[in-house]
């Protein structure tokens, strides 16, 4: 076997990219037993990119921290991607992470925060989001609250929701506070206008928490609801149904309708849901089918 960066590309070189990769990593115990792991890294590191990425791959193989902690906001996304990997699977420092934002371009940081996103460091996204409000950045921090803890989120939501930009990632990760601030949002807007346009652009948010929570979204309609089924609902209908059949109907057919016939658009199959459903009180099935 190889123990030379020059003895590894020579091997390396000649194979197609999938195999060039896949013989890299069976590589490394080699080289790592050999003592000429974190040698030949810095050797590969010193040249091209394409080197440079192989080298970053070998430190995840390997599991070199310090070598993947000094790359984490590398320009080279490739070679920072191999960083972010090891730092789900490594234990590395949230120091050297929170400094790679700090300091990172803006792809970088797209790269950090999505890696953020995923929750396994709450603390050390919280400690991002409290200095970015301080610093007056509403946007960025709205944009980590995903990765804080539910605790977290809830108590800072009020003051960034006007600049969450992806609430359906929001709604995902943290239903309960997003909830909490949907209500809170539709209480202040005025009945009309203001609350469709919410109803409108949280229309992937609100599907996303209904599969979810369905009670408390059939508590949004009835306090706040228009006066159709908002189309974002439509698809996810059925969920609704399942939590509280009667409950449904009677937000299709509130008491001041002129007509007791009126026959709202319902989406394909949730009628015959409704009627299996079989709520306590028949009366708004019978509005439906009578």
């Amino acid at each position: 076997m190889f123990h030379t960066a020059d003895a590894l590309l020579a091997t390396l070189d000649p194979l197609p990219h999938h195999h060039r990769l896949r013989r890299l990593a069976l590589s490394v115990p080699d080289l790592a037993e050999r003592g000429a792991l974190t040698g030949v890294l810095d050797d590969l590191d010193r040249r091209g990119d394409h080197e440079r990425r192989l080298a970053a791959l070998a430190a995840l193989v390997g599991r070199q921290e310090h070598f993947l902690t000094a790359r984490l906001a590398d320009p080279d996304p490739v070679v920072a991607g191999y960083a972010l990997r090891g730092a789900r699977a490594l234990p590395l420092p949230d120091a050297a992470i929170e400094a790679a934002y700090e300091d990172a371009s803006a792809a970088t940081r797209d790269r950090i925060a999505r890696f953020l996103w995923a929750g396994d460091r709450p603390h050390l996204t919280e400690r991002l989001v409290t200095r970015l409000r301080d610093q007056g950045d509403d946007t960025e921090a709205a944009r980590l609250l995903p990765g804080c803890s539910a605790s977290f989120t809830a108590a800072a939501l009020p003051g960034l929701a006007h600049a969450v930009t992806s609430p359906v990632r929001l709604a995902r990760r943290h239903p309960g506070p997003f909830l909490d601030q949907a209500e809170r949002d539709l209480a202040e807007r005025t009945r009309g206008a203001g609350q469709a346009d919410w109803w409108q652009r949280h229309g992937g948010a609100l599907a996303v928490v209904t599969a979810t929570h369905p009670e408390r979204v059939l508590t949004l309609l009835e306090r706040h609801g228009p006066g159709t089924l908002p189309y974002c609902l439509r698809r996810c209908a059925g969920a609704l149904v399942a939590a509280d059949a009667e409950r449904f109907v009677r937000r299709l057919l509130p008491p001041e309708r002129d007509h007791p016939r009126h026959e709202p658009d319902l989406p394909s199959g949730v009628f015959r849901a409704l009627v299996r459903a079989g709520p306590a009180d028949p009366r708004p099935l019978v509005a439906l089918t009578g």
